[in-house]
């Protein structure tokens, strides 16, 4: 089960990067169920991203969420 998991999560994660790209924004990381972009996604693009998360893989549950990242600080 977590294979079929983390299979689905990386096809989401790739056409979220796909997306995005062809929008000019080109994302910087990618660390397990996350992307990591220098700025936020306007909410027109974040719409279309998430669309085409749900609609390519058939599941409509996939969202995105927008956390910012912090430096480390010892």
């Amino acid at each position: 089960m977590a294979f079929l998991y983390v299979h689905s999560e990386t096809q989401v994660i790739n056409m979220v990067r796909a997306v995005a790209a062809q929008h000019g924004r080109e994302a910087i990381a990618n660390v397990h169920d996350a992307v990591f972009f220098r700025r936020a996604l306007e909410p027109g693009l974040k719409f279309e991203v998430e669309e085409q998360m749900r609609e390519h893989p058939g599941n409509h549950c996939w969202r995105l969420a927008s956390k910012p990242s912090e430096a480390y600080r010892p």
